[in-house]
């Protein structure tokens, strides 16, 4: 999907005559609102206060023995401590730099094995809880239909089922050894400081603001649960470190998919299935059987000691793996290239306007054909005329007439693109140095922040190299 030619890097400040919107004016105007929620301000890490623990360290020995004695079925698998960051290549969900665990390969293994299966019962499922908690969530939930975020049902759900076992503790809940193998700590959005969310990029910081709004919400809905659901309510709702460290744990750890039955979407956290690190090129296969087990298949052949690893979505967007699971994808080869528009049209949208396609490639700064048809569609808006026709010989397929109006205008698209290049390096480099000039002893996420600020300027300074080889070949070839 990505032409040949030296190809260029958008964000979202361009100019007005191309219909496209500067996103950091929209996300300035929104930090200003009353929509930017008050909670978790400090620095600290959240750290849950589990009764019968002294230490933060995750009890992953006493995982194993619940496992296996719960019918989870994984011999084939083993639980591997990892005492650095991302090897070089290669992505992980590290929730805590220093206390991070995946699943490996004890032994060579085929492809299509089965390596791990995890019982139904087991799993924590949005579906199920509702059946469970019966009418004790409708409140909550019109609560948060009405604060438009019912896209996060499903979460909600099972946020208050972790609330209700944790309450339980170690005695009465099925899932509390699980729990005392989660992280203690996150560097996730909620998670960050004043400090910490300033030095984000614009589209980082919009994201961890609708996050830390959702945790605030999620906290407001809380407080609507019946207090018979609870043996004490306000032990629960007035702790914000364990409030947060649940959030964290459901957002990190579930994913979302329509439910087979009834095609609503539906939240599952599968106990040892969260150990999986992540990978956009994933090397296992995730499966319902008929009885809603889960099995995990490996893709491929791999030998013992590999790394094993799940595709957590949406694999072009990099700040949302900082953001909702506190780390930095640098084995990503593309990303959004940060385009959007206000309102796009029926047109733009068929000329090629979807992030998924819309993105650049971090490893020589190439830019997808949909970005180069999006972006020459709304330079046209100045000759409706050509745009027709460029939108028309989009539709029938005309390669030849979409060729030719390329090349006629290549020159000013490279030059608009060029400034957003310009502009989003800049941008970086100033919040890089903002973050260089913090101490990260108390801003303890900084690091993480001024590695995806690092991997972003690097990949459109590739971006811009092109586009100069490209503005001057097409300013040499019209002088001819």
């Amino acid at each position: 999907a990505f032409c040949g030619q030296p190809a260029s890097l958008s964000t979202t400040r361009t100019s007005t005559t191309t219909g496209l919107v500067d996103c950091s004016k929209d996300v300035q105007t929104y930090s200003s609102s009353s929509m930017m929620p008050s909670a978790l301000s400090s620095a600290k890490d959240y750290i849950v206060p589990l009764p019968e623990s002294e230490t933060v360290q995750r009890d992953m020995k006493s995982l194993s023995s619940w496992a296996t004695s719960n019918g989870v079925s994984f011999d084939k698998v083993l639980l591997e401590h990892q005492t650095s960051q991302t090897e070089p290549g290669k992505s992980s969900n590290h929730d805590s730099d220093e206390d991070d665990w995946t699943l490996v390969l004890p032994q060579d293994t085929k492809e299509d094995i089965i390596i791990l299966q995890v019982p139904s019962h087991l799993i924590l499922s949005s579906e199920r809880i509702r059946d469970e908690l019966g009418d004790s969530l409708e409140q909550a939930e019109e609560f948060l239909t009405k604060k438009k975020v019912q896209t996060e049902i499903p979460q909600f759900r099972i946020f208050v089922k972790l609330l209700l076992e944790y309450s339980k503790g170690p005695d009465e809940s099925v899932w509390y050894p699980w729990m005392k193998s989660l992280p203690r700590s996150f560097n996730t959005a909620v998670c960050m400081d004043n400090v910490e969310m300033d030095c984000l990029p614009p589209f980082a910081w919009a994201l961890a603001t609708v996050e830390r709004l959702h945790l605030d919400l999620f906290r407001q809905a809380l407080r609507i649960v019946p207090d018979s659901l609870f043996t004490d309510k306000r032990s629960i709702t007035d702790n914000a470190e364990l409030t947060c460290w649940v959030f964290n744990c459901v957002f990190t750890r579930c994913w979302r998919y329509p439910d087979a039955i009834n095609g609503k979407q539906r939240c599952d956290i599968v106990p040892l299935g969260d150990m999986f690190n992540h990978n956009s090129n994933q090397n296992i296969e995730v499966d319902y059987d008929k009885e809603d087990n889960v099995c995990f298949t490996l893709r491929q052949d791999l030998p013992a000691g590999s790394p094993l690893s799940l595709s957590y979505g949406l694999a072009t967007n990099p700040h949302r793996f900082l953001v909702i699971f506190g780390f930095v994808d640098e084995s990503q080869p593309e990303i959004f290239c940060q385009i959007l528009s206000n309102e796009p049209s029926e047109k733009l949208v068929e000329m090629g306007y979807d992030s998924s396609k819309m993105v650049f490639r971090t490893e020589d700064g190439a830019i997808s054909n949909a970005v180069w048809d999006v972006m020459m569609y709304n330079l046209l808006e100045q000759v409706p005329k050509i745009q027709d026709a460029f939108y028309k010989a989009h539709k029938m397929n005309d390669k030849s007439t979409k060729a030719a109006i390329h090349s006629r205008f290549h020159l000013e698209a490279a030059l608009l693109l060029r400034k957003h290049v310009n502009n989003s390096v800049s941008e970086c480099q100033q919040l890089l140095e903002k973050a260089n000039g913090y101490d990260s002893t108390k801003h303890p996420r900084l690091p993480l922040i001024r590695k995806h600020l690092k991997f972003l300027v690097e990949t459109f300074v590739k971006v811009r190299h092109t586009l100069d080889e490209t503005i001057q070949s097409e300013t040499a070839s019209r002088k001819q």
